[in-house]
């Protein structure tokens, strides 16, 4: 009621009804003043927005000491809430009152106040008061430049779609400077534009000034017949609003409204005496009664033992209940246990993956167990025993986190779960646990309906500043008749599937949904499938939770895997380094620190495993150690992988290195955009380990053995007369791979080739001279030859004009010269020699 009144004294006093605005605010105020009120705090607010309404009617009629005692008090009371926006209000309003007064440098002090509140309140509406503010204090310096540059500023804040009435007050404000300055056009068009815009919204409280402006203007341009009207309009104008029947209505409403408070107290004060005469009354009643309330209570007493009692039953049912689920539970989860610590005891030197299975397993049924343990939170949900935790961060990878873990449970059924969220970083307000037992459950119920070979699509977006979740499955579908019932306690549809459960899941799911403020909703279809869509809110109250990053991500896995192996998998895991100088270096970039030690406990031993997660520092550790091959995941926060695979295509230094993407993005579309990204292989999740380790050892054989002959081809050459230190083959293999990056040009740029080696052209040409005893270009010639030897062995189906373009010559005839040169055989001849 209170903010109703305030909202009709806004607009009264926007249309110029002072007296009608004086009203409702001094209404809301006389509302607003009941300090036993649950909501004490709203109140309070409703108070001071009704003294800051008083105070500005205050400023209009000129009465600047009531207006500034008034707005003090409005002040007081947004300080006592903490409230940064309705300081920035009130410290404006002041300023307004000293600037009106003609106290320019207290003006200034409220002004910057004002400004810096409306900063920490984030308020744009604010923010553009300030910069009008400050326009008016330099307008009245006549620093002119200035005050329009700070109008100018207030305009582009302000939305004059959504809020014309403020938009008005820098406009007529610019026309005001425009006048000053003489600049007529500037004037005109602003003082139209203001006019206009006062019409059409019917703020007549603008009216008087932007008659008085037109005034002035006329007056500046010699037009005084013009400027004596709009003079007397302007005149006319103010009168309307602020008369002296408008005043002495307001004083007089004023006197009414302390009347009505006084009398409010009074009654307030009566009404306290007439409770404590009928308590007194009450009193005497109950030492009468106090006999007859001795007599009865015995019955009373065994009434109350049989509600008890029936209370007790009520409670001992369900308590057996949940211990007949959690025993059903117990059972397989106490089996996964044993065979798990027994496998995972088991010696490391002989098996040592069946430990790495048996921490697994043992992880997951502790979370399991876990899970069982919490299913009574369903009724403190219920009865809002908890205060909720909010925590605030990325959903993104957290969801992916959870996603990531439940991929176990598919395993057996050779079930396809993905993973597709719209947009790589959605920041909201949740709570962790509830999150992570609401996808749980979600998922292990789509896992359990869903037959062999079936799929389970998770999608995460945003809409209407809300975060949507939905798991869909194509199991074996939920009748029309059953979905209504889903979601109530120890429901159970009766189906063909073998798969049976407790009927608490999806109650539990619901509950925990509804806490948050959220909906979930059901489709299905029989035969077809299901789909299960969440919507939370993004943000819950003013105040920011803390954030949930590391911590939520970290709790989620040990819901998933919690072995004493795996469960430090939460943590960003370190860089692992072979003893051998001969290991090639492998640089994993992933965001989720489970999957990324997953792959690097597959590849440590035989590799120097490096770790990065996410592009950004990818590319920078790209950079510093120069992998000899890149396995990335595709959605990272910062930079995803196909732009790092794109950063390092076009990265000179490392445009050479292989690409790996492994992603849950499984459709056709990404593979393909990944490939032409400049991937050499892309494996989706699940991915198969030994597809994984084929493919990474094939891949730096093949980048091995082409170093190899480059450098064999150079060391190898006629003309070199010197023995090289390992210093100088780094080099020739350096320069034989840049070679071979451009070797399908036809001419081979010397200045590119100096600087991807990081030397002048001249330095290059010395050093080969130095090493081989050949000059740059010939030795150029030589390397071609010799890859175009590789070729004519390798492919003996291909055509001598194909190969010679393959090593960059487009002249045939120009190729055969040099091969023959060279090896002393045609091409043709090289290759007879080879098949015979």
């Amino acid at each position: 009621m209170a903010s109703a009144m305030n909202d009709l004294g806004v607009n009264y006093r926007r249309m110029g009804l002072l007296h009608e605005g004086f009203l409702y605010h001094s209404m809301a105020i006389d509302a607003s003043d009941n300090p036993g009120a649950p909501q004490r705090k709203k109140l309070m607010k409703c108070e001071a927005i009704g003294y800051n309404g008083l105070g500005n009617i205050y400023t209009t009629l000129g009465y600047y000491k009531k207006a500034d005692s008034t707005l003090r008090r409005a002040l007081a009371i947004e300080t006592q809430l903490g409230s940064y926006l309705g300081m920035n209000v009130d410290n404006s309003n002041i300023g307004v009152v000293f600037e009106k007064r003609g106290m320019t440098d207290s003006a200034l002090v409220y002004y910057k106040k004002s400004y810096e509140y409306s900063k920490k309140a984030q308020t744009k509406t604010g923010i553009a008061y300030s910069h009008m503010n400050f326009g008016r204090i330099f307008q009245s310096i006549k620093q002119y430049d200035r005050a329009i540059e700070e109008f100018n500023e207030a305009m582009n804040i302000i939305d004059n779609d959504r809020d014309l009435w403020l938009w008005m007050q820098p406009c007529i404000a610019l026309a005001g400077a425009y006048v000053e300055t003489g600049n007529t056009e500037q004037a005109e068009h602003y003082l139209a534009l203001a006019m206009n815009t006062a019409r059409r919204i019917g703020a007549k409280e603008y009216y008087s000034q932007i008659y008085k402006l037109y005034a002035d203007y006329y007056h500046n341009t010699g037009d005084y017949q013009k400027a004596l009207e709009n003079y007397t309009l302007s005149n006319a104008a103010k009168d309307s609003i602020v008369n002296s029947q408008n005043l002495f209505e307001i004083e007089n409403l004023q006197e009414t409204l302390m009347q009505q408070q006084n009398e409010s107290k009074i009654k307030a004060t009566n009404e306290k005496l007439e409770k404590e005469r009928l308590t007194n009354i009450l009193l005497g009643i109950l030492m009468v009664a106090l006999v007859g309330l001795i007599i009865s209570f015995w019955y009373i007493s065994h009434i109350r033992l049989q509600a008890n009692k029936r209370h007790k039953q009520l409670i001992s049912m369900r308590d057996r209940f949940f211990t007949n689920i959690t025993h059903e539970f117990r059972t397989p989860l106490t089996l996964i246990q044993g065979y798990g610590k027994e496998i995972a005891n088991a010696n490391p030197d002989e098996m040592d993956s069946i430990r790495r299975a048996g921490s697994i397993i043992v992880g997951q049924g502790e979370a399991m167990l876990k899970l069982v343990n919490q299913l009574l939170d369903i009724s403190k949900i219920r009865s809002k025993v908890e205060k909720p935790a909010y925590q605030r961060g990325n959903i993104v990878p957290y969801l992916e986190t959870i996603v990531d873990v439940g991929q176990q449970f598919t395993k057996a059924k050779h079930i396809m779960m993905r993973f597709n969220p719209r947009e790589n970083e959605i920041i909201m307000d949740i709570i962790p646990d509830y999150m992570n037992k609401i996808m749980f459950n979600l998922i292990s119920n789509a896992v359990k309906f869903t037959p062999e070979h079936g799929n389970i699509t998770i999608e995460s977006y945003t809409e209407r500043n809300r975060l949507m979740v939905t798991v869909t499955d194509t199991g074996h579908g939920i009748s029309q008749e059953s979905l209504p019932h889903v979601f109530e306690p120890f429901f159970q549809e009766r189906t063909e599937a073998r798969e049976t459960g407790t009927g608490v899941g999806l109650s539990l799911v619901q509950q925990m949904v509804l806490s948050m403020q959220g909906t979930i909703n059901v489709e299905s279809q029989l035969g077809k499938g299901t789909t299960f869509t969440i919507a939370l809110p993004l943000r819950h109250g003013d105040t920011p939770g803390k954030a949930f990053k590391a911590e939520a991500i970290k709790q989620t896995a040990s819901h998933g895997l919690q072995s004493s192996e795996i469960s430090t998998e939460s943590n960003k895991p370190l860089d692992s380094l072979v003893n051998t100088e001969n290991a090639a270096k492998v640089l994993i970039v992933e965001d989720n620190a489970n999957v990324a030690l997953f792959i690097g406990r597959q590849l440590k031993g035989n590799y120097q495993v490096f770790y990065a997660d996410n592009g950004i520092e990818g590319l920078e550790k790209t950079l510093n150690i120069m992998p000899d091959i890149i396995l990335t995941d595709l959605m990272m926060p910062g930079m995803d992988g196909m732009e790092l695979c794109k950063k390092v295509r076009s990265t000179p230094e490392t445009s050479t290195i292989p690409i790996i993407i492994i992603s849950a993005k499984a459709e056709q579309e990404d593979l393909e955009e990944g490939l032409r990204a400049g991937a050499n292989a892309y494996l989706f999740k699940p991915f198969s380990v030994s597809e994984l380790l084929i493919r990474v050892e094939w891949i730096l054989t093949e980048r091995r053995m082409l170093q190899e002959k480059f450098t064999l081809a150079a060391e190898q050459t006629d003309n070199i007369k010197i023995t090289m230190t390992q210093t100088d083959r780094d080099f020739i293999s350096r320069f034989t791979n840049a070679v071979y990056n451009q070797m399908r040009t036809t001419d081979i740029d010397h200045d590119l080739l100096a600087q991807t080696l990081c030397m002048s052209k001249s330095t290059l040409r010395r050093k080969i001279s130095d090493l081989t005893q050949d000059t740059l270009s010939n030795y150029i010639t030589k390397i071609r030859i010799d890859y175009a030897r590789q070729l004519l062995r390798r492919y003996p189906e291909d055509t001598i004009a194909n190969i010679s373009q393959r090593c960059g010559f487009s002249d045939q005839a120009y190729f055969s010269r040099q091969f023959k040169r060279l090896t002393g055989l045609s091409p043709v001849q090289y290759r007879k020699n080879i098949t015979t």
